[in-house]
């Protein structure tokens, strides 16, 4: 029944188990792992009868033809636009455009730079020195 276990076998098993859960535990598990083992053949079942059941055929369906929608009517009355401010009217005439200076041509000195001021020549000229402390 259970492969090569024989009766001996089977009895120390149940021996081993009754000893480590106890006679009170034993029932709750053997209703749990017989849940256990209901819900798992359950779930065979319908696994091989969504496999073995033909697909399901699907009809067509044309698709809806759109709704016709009326064109909206302009007003009967004109409505002239809003004048935009002043400020944004007209663009003012641009300011007169100076051309930026020609780069030298190679060869010629460079315009004249202005003079670093000179450095004192001696100590009368210097600023006094901080007291050190």
């Amino acid at each position: 029944m259970f492969g090569n276990l024989g009766m001996g076998e089977m009895i120390f098993i149940g021996v081993i188990v009754l000893l480590v859960f106890g006679a009170k535990r034993l029932p709750e598990i053997g209703a749990s792992m017989g849940k256990g083992i209901r819900e798992f053949k359950k779930s065979i079942n319908e696994v091989t009868g969504e496999l073995q059941a033909p697909p399901p055929t699907q009809q067509y369906v044309p698709p809806q033809q759109p709704q016709q929608y009326a064109v909206p009517q302009p007003p009967q009355q004109y409505v002239a636009p809003p004048q935009a401010p002043q400020q944004y009217a007209a663009p003012q005439a641009p300011q007169q455009y100076s051309a930026p200076q020609q780069p030298q041509p190679y060869g010629t000195p460079a315009p004249p730079t202005p003079a670093a001021p000179a450095a004192p020549q001696d100590e009368t000229q210097l600023p006094p020195r901080p007291p050190q402390v």
